[in-house]
Formats: structure tokens, sequence, C-alpha cells
């Protein structure tokens, strides 16, 4: 992967490990580490900042240049926010933050959220396909994926996507190779690299994929 650093861990709580995706030339996986001991996940993106997504429900951001000891620069938690066992990270064009949830959810927050905001919007229900969602991404145009390690497959979603509304494709069936899919990434071409948890390998979707693939 030219484009990013893509590294999953799994134990049998969850999603728990870690799973960072690093834009060329950003701090190194290490160093986003040392900021804080429950980090499940490390996003950067094409500006100055290093998300933090810890899965007792709380995502910090600190200066892309962190090293030691410091306090975050902005953070998210709260009743309003809603987060529950957040686990994987995506930063959209804009700066806006996508949050997957353990328990079935996708978080949207905006650029500049802090303390406990209500999310810009939520894709959460019954309808929604995502359990045990453990990563989040996106696409050039938009499109929001998540793996479910619950169901071995993944969900994508229509840009603004928000409430409990099915998936427009799913990714799922003994083809696909799926098997606990931890973290995602999606290439300049909507190419769809996923880590999986059990067996320890990279399956690789080509844009548009659906169903058995």
């Amino acid at each position: 992967l030219a484009a990013a650093i893509l590294c999953a861990a799994y134990s049998f709580t969850g999603c728990s490990g870690s799973t960072l995706a690093q834009a060329p030339g950003s701090q190194t996986a290490s160093s986003g580490r040392e900021v804080v001991d429950s980090a499940a996940t490390v996003s950067c993106a094409n500006h100055p900042c290093i998300y933090v997504s810890d899965a007792d429900s709380e995502l910090t951001a600190y200066p892309d240049t962190v090293h030691g000891d410091r306090l975050p620069t902005k953070e998210i938690f709260g009743q309003f926010a809603g987060l529950n066992g957040n686990e994987g990270i995506a930063i959209d064009a804009v700066d806006n933050v996508y949050i997957a949830d353990f328990v079935g959810d996708v978080s949207v927050f905006g650029p500049r959220a802090n303390g406990d905001p209500r999310p810009k919007r939520k894709i959460t229900g019954a309808k929604t396909g995502l359990n045990g969602t453990c990563s989040v991404g996106l696409d050039a145009a938009g499109d929001v994926y998540a793996t479910n390690g619950a169901t071995n497959s993944i969900t994508v979603y229509a840009p603004g996507a928000q409430g409990n509304v099915a998936p427009s494709r799913t990714i799922s069936g003994s083809n696909t190779g799926l098997s606990q899919p931890f973290g995602i990434f999606l290439d300049a071409s909507g190419n769809a690299y996923v880590a999986n948890s059990v067996g320890n390998s990279v399956t690789v979707y080509a844009a548009g994929a659906d169903g058995d693939a």
C-alpha cells in the first residue's frame, strides 16, 4: 500500500488491538501509540492532526508533531456524543470524522467538534447490518464502508446516509475470504483492502464489489 500503512491486531474481547492508517511522512506508528496506552486506532489525514480512538468511548486529537505525555488539543466524549466502544476512524476531504462503534454504529462529527457534541449524523439500527463494527473507510465518491466482525461482512452506505438505513451494497459470503474483518483501506481507484483477524490475511475487493465477491 503506497499511500498508507494498514496494520491490525485482534483479541477475543472484540476489536481490541490497533489499526493504523498513516499518510506518508506523518508520525510513526510507535510515536502515535505512545500518546495514550489505550488507543485503539490512530488515523492521519491530510492535515496536522492525529486522532486517537479509545475503546473507552472517547476520541482525542493531537498535533502531528506530538511526542511523549501531552494533553490532547480536543476530546469528544459524553452522553450526547454517544460513543460506545468506538474503534475505527476515517476522515473525509473536509475533515469530518467518522467513528465506528463496536456495538454497531457509525457516528459522524464535524471538524470543530469538541467536548460532548451530538454527532452531525449517525448510521444505526437493525436495517444497517452493522454488527461488531471495527473499522470504517471512505472512497473518493464519499461512500462509507464498515467492516463487521460479527457477520464477516462489509456494508457500504451512500454519502450522507444516516439513521436506520439499509446498505447500498454488502460484501459477504464464503467466496469473499472475510474472517472477522478488522481494518479497511480504500485506494484512489476505490479498491478495498481488508485486514482479517482470523487467518492473518488481507483480502482485496474491486471498486463496486457486492455480494459474495
